[in-house]
């Protein structure tokens, strides 16, 4: 008993007490042990088991801090318990969003059947191959209602006249979501399930328009659609594709020759909408609107053109995202970038790894099936690594800027390029 107070109050308290200034950085951490957890269960648990767990340690916390001592069990204690509260809350919230999202999953193949259900959304696929649409409020013949699917997304490739908003009826081959080819692969019937898609499948015949779409429904699936036949009258292949993707976050229409020519070229991710694009799209916002308010002597001397830019490049950022789709990197993108933005406005030093852990946070809370996807982590991951490289470096490369001149700052932007690539 003796050796483990020594361990704990030589070892361990130091190590815990050096980082009580980056505690909340743990807190995104163990809040994803417990969405883990949840995902890595074999059968569903009892619903209220995440509820009931939560409320149990929470109240455990509040005794312990009722508790008049100071010793370095209760501190551990504490601590142990507050991870535990962090984990068994994000275990609730994937439980919470798993039960939220149900969808009824198709069991086995179906064709041909008919369908009726509204375009829910339309992305290119390209001339030849049509388009992929996703459609809610589904009928399929021969299925009752509490089997039936809330979504289901098809190939059609007679599309034309086709917009989001629009009743169609259909004859169409469906299929269950497929399963990861082996295990620990890309699970795509999870990722179905969550975006409630009961199953995929493929048009036999033209679609049959029951009820046109409200011309006055201008939703962002609309404008999306008319952004796309705009770049696909305006550009030609293989442009047109890959300016769809970026402008629309569509990246259907891209052919296999090009996708593998962006493969090998190292350019591939790109085509993922991210901080890079949404940097980009904030960026320029801030730094072209602040120009031209700075060309007018009134606005520079008199207001803080600096937050007015900052707000409108956030408002532009928040609405390329709503335009791309807002997947989990752009997701991820738009928090931070908004948090630099909001740092701007208050005058506070916009880059640090807490806000990376608060971008997690609310990813992890309202999409806790994101973590286990590719793109959650290596975003996450990327982030957090340049973030502490650079505040680990600021020191040195502070001394090396000082007092530069022309030669010195090009070759260090040059060198700070490269280390971001490699970090």
């Amino acid at each position: 008993m003796q050796k483990i107070q020594e361990l704990i109050a030589n070892e361990i308290m130091p190590e815990i007490t050096a980082q009580k200034a980056r505690l909340f950085l743990w807190f995104p951490v163990c809040f994803a042990t417990g969405i883990a957890i949840y995902f890595g269960l074999k059968s569903e648990p009892v619903l209220w088991s995440g509820a009931v767990s939560s409320a149990l340690l929470i109240a455990c916390v509040i005794i312990l801090f009722k508790v008049q001592s100071d010793t370095v069990f209760r501190k551990i204690i504490l601590l142990i318990l507050g991870a535990g509260v962090l984990a068994s809350l994000g275990f609730t919230v994937a439980q919470f969003r798993s039960h939220y999202v149900y969808t009824p999953m198709l069991l086995k193949k179906m064709s041909p059947v008919g369908v009726e259900g509204v375009i829910d959304s339309i992305e290119p696929l390209g001339k030849k191959d049509g388009s992929r649409v996703v459609l809610s409020d589904v009928k399929i013949e021969r299925l009752s209602e509490d089997k039936t699917p809330r979504k289901i997304r098809l190939k059609i490739r007679k599309d034309d006249g086709l917009k989001a908003g629009q009743q169609i009826k259909i004859l169409a081959g469906l299929n269950p979501a497929s399963p990861p080819v082996s295990p620990g692969a890309f699970d795509f019937q999870r990722m179905a399930y969550f975006k409630g898609l009961g199953a995929v499948g493929f048009s036999y015949t033209t679609p049959e328009i029951l009820e046109d779409a409200s011309d006055k429904l201008l939703s962002l699936k609309n404008i999306r659609q008319k952004l796309s036949d705009r770049i696909s009258a305006q550009t030609a292949e293989p442009q047109q594709s890959v300016v769809i993707a970026l402008m629309t976050g569509q990246r259907g229409a891209i052919t296999d020759d090009n996708w593998q020519a962006l493969r090998q070229s190292g350019l591939a991710h790109l085509l993922a909408i991210s901080g890079l694009h949404v940097g980009m799209v904030a960026g320029v916002l801030f730094f072209f609107s602040r120009f031209l308010m700075a060309c007018s002597a009134r606005l520079a001397l008199h207001y803080p053109i600096k937050k007015y830019a900052a707000v409108l490049a956030l408002i532009g950022a928040l609405l390329y995202t709503l335009m791309v789709g807002a997947t989990v990197p752009t997701q991820r993108a738009l928090m931070m970038t908004g948090l630099v933005m909001v740092a701007i406005m208050l005058d506070r030093s916009p880059f640090s790894l807490r806000l990376v852990a608060l971008a997690a946070l609310v990813v992890l809370f309202f999409s806790p099936e994101s973590l286990t996807s590719v793109s959650f982590q290596m975003s996450f991951a990327a982030v957090s690594a340049l973030i502490f490289f650079y505040e680990w470096l600021r020191p040195y490369w502070s001394g090396l800027n000082r007092k530069s001149g022309f030669i010195r700052r090009i070759t260090l932007y040059f060198v700070g390029i490269s280390l971001t690539t490699l970090v």
